[in-house]
């Protein structure tokens, strides 16, 4: 039982985030159903399994008056804003098999952007508009250096490029130095408190190469007003 609620169900409602994930052996006695399949009992429903598509609010406990677990395969969870009597847990990528995804997707977008690629796709004759960059010798700057950003770190240096790398515990001058020295700039940070806005028109200012920045974090890490100003 999970909860008083006896044969409980849990719906996933991203399918695709946890198309690996072996429910049997993982909540065995407990039935797991994807978005939309028949046999879903709204009274029964005593968990949700979720990724970033969906935005979690009271609707869903309207929805599923027994809802107790919401688990979430993301590394924030601010999507998810449910009252406390609903518990909440961030699920490590491990457990679903995504270990790679979220820094092979970044490191793909340094790539496509840099190198120009979709550029390229649509204009193939013009040859001033195929120069790219060359990755070798380039400076990545990491920001946020937990799994993502050690993953980060191998792919560049696969492509012969220099790294540095920030995370939270380390002194803000580190961060300046990253800022200055980088010709391509990738944010790994969770959003907190303390990291909304750390990209703000300071840091920007301090962009010494005036470097290609992804942002595969939540968007509120770089100030918006800031990115705006920055870009014109």
């Amino acid at each position: 039982m999970l909860g008083n609620i006896a044969y409980p169900q849990i719906v996933c409602l991203e399918p695709f985030v946890f198309r690996e994930v072996d429910f049997p052996n993982i909540l065995p006695g407990v039935s797991v159903y994807y978005n939309g399949d028949s046999g879903i009992d709204d009274k029964r429903v005593a968990g949700l399994l979720v990724g970033l598509e969906y935005k979690i609010d009271e609707s869903y406990q309207e929805k599923y008056p027994n809802l107790k677990v919401v688990a979430s395969a993301t590394t924030g969870v601010d999507h998810i804003v449910l009252p406390n009597t609903v518990k909440i847990i961030k699920l490590e990528s491990h457990e679903v098999k995504a270990v790679s995804a979220t820094s092979e997707f970044a490191f793909g977008l340094l790539i496509s952007l840099v190198r120009k690629i979709p550029f390229s796709i649509h204009n193939p004759d013009n040859r001033e508009v195929l120069q790219g960059i060359q990755l070798q010798g380039k400076t990545l700057g990491i920001i946020g250096f937990g799994r993502l950003g050690q993953n980060m770190a191998q792919y560049a240096k696969a492509f012969l490029m220099n790294v540095i790398t920030f995370d939270k515990a380390d002194n803000r001058s580190k961060l300046y130095q990253l800022l200055n020295e980088s010709d391509i700039i990738s944010i790994h940070l969770p959003l907190s408190a303390e990291t909304t806005g750390l990209i703000g028109l300071k840091e920007f200012q301090m962009m010494g190469k005036k470097p290609f920045v992804i942002n595969t974090s939540r968007p509120p890490i770089i100030s918006k007003e800031a990115l705006l100003t920055a870009v014109k």
